[in-house]
């Protein structure tokens, strides 16, 4: 039994029940003794009414819950988007990357191939001098050099030589 607080007597605490209070039923109708019980319609009525309630309360939430959940599906798109978007871009750039070394490789290499050619260069420029050198000094600086004419005539009749069979004497020399 529930304890109420009364301010009259030597104690404070006195036990006594708590009074059932109907909230549906007014005081002004407790007092007059009215009959203020809902008929089965009125019950039927606001269950029916409580029920409509409660659907449309459930459809909000479903269509609040389906509209959350396009928009996570939204956003996972657009983030799986962004990401695909950035990986590629990664591959771009490290594609370039892989393309500059390559090139800066081959361009290595074809420096090391042109120092290498331009030593057999100077190797072979170095010897015709040197060749050049011995050859004004053993015959002059005026029979060393040949133009291009009779540099031309040389060759032909070499030329002719190699096609053509030349009679020495009495035998022929093919």
């Amino acid at each position: 039994m529930p304890l109420a607080i009364n301010p009259i007597g030597s104690t404070l605490y006195t036990p006594r029940a708590l009074q059932r209070i109907d909230d549906t039923v007014s005081p002004l109708q407790q007092r007059q003794g009215l009959d203020t019980r809902p008929s089965a319609d009125e019950v039927n009525e606001r269950l029916q009414l409580a029920r409509e309630a409660n659907q449309q309360r459930f459809e909000e939430r479903q269509r609040i819950a389906d509209q959350r959940r396009e928009e996570l599906r939204d956003e996972q798109t657009e983030q799986l988007r962004r990401d695909a978007e950035e990986a590629n871009l990664a591959l771009q750039e490290r594609l370039q990357q892989l393309q500059v070394e390559q090139n800066l490789e081959a361009q290595r290499a074809a420096d090391e191939q042109a120092l290498q050619n331009q030593a057999s260069i100077d190797d072979a420029l170095a010897q015709q001098r040197l060749q050049i050198d011995a050859n004004q000094a053993t015959f002059g600086e005026q029979q060393a050099a040949v133009g291009p004419r009779v540099a031309a005539e040389a060759i032909s009749v070499y030329q002719e030589t190699q096609q053509t069979s030349v009679t020495v004497g009495q035998g022929v020399i093919v």
